[in-house]
């Protein structure tokens, strides 16, 4: 569990964390945001994170396959889902806050979602059960849904999280 929990979602944030650093540092050295349409910049930046993410998730995946091919692709399309999320939840942050900020905030945006997965929430004090809201707890109830074949679903709340955060990420980052 504790590799499930910490490896794989730790590889699938720093894909995207590093990646739009990346990304952000060429847009600027470039200083394509001046002289690109704003349309054509959105619609670029979706394309390549929609791409990025679509292989980086299927790397994740191959690390952790030892399942069935059925498994295998349910797998694969949620860890894309969560890292499209995520990297467009990241890329709110680079565009809203001001640059200075944005390494404390994406740091803070990972820690939270690690510590929604290492423990049990029920058995959490009250207080702590907002980390139902989390993508990360989201994503691990759904692998979990996946490998046990429906032991215990989640799904019923998991995919509703991952869908608010993909939709208003991309509602935020254009």
């Amino acid at each position: 569990r504790l590799i499930y929990t910490t490896l794989v979602i730790i590889l699938v944030l720093l894909q995207e964390f590093f990646y739009l650093g990346t990304i952000n540092g060429l847009y600027a050295q470039f200083k394509l945001y001046g002289r690109v349409p704003p349309s054509r910049i959105m619609a670029v930046r979706l394309c390549i994170s929609i791409s990025y993410t679509f292989f980086g998730s299927l790397c994740t995946t191959g690390v952790i396959w030892a399942f069935s091919g059925k498994q295998l692709v349910l797998t694969w399309m949620s860890l894309w889902l969560f890292a499209h999320l995520n990297f467009l939840t990241f890329d709110v942050f680079s565009v809203w806050l001001p640059p200075p900020v944005v390494p404390m905030a994406l740091v803070t945006w990972i820690m939270l979602n690690i510590n929604s997965i290492l423990l049990p929430l029920a058995l959490s004090p009250r207080f702590y059960r907002w980390a139902y809201a989390l993508p990360t707890h989201a994503i691990y109830n759904v692998l979990v849904d996946i490998w046990s074949h429906g032991c215990n679903p989640a799904l019923h709340y998991a995919l509703p999280v991952m869908f608010a955060y993909e939709l208003s990420s991309l509602t935020l980052s254009t």
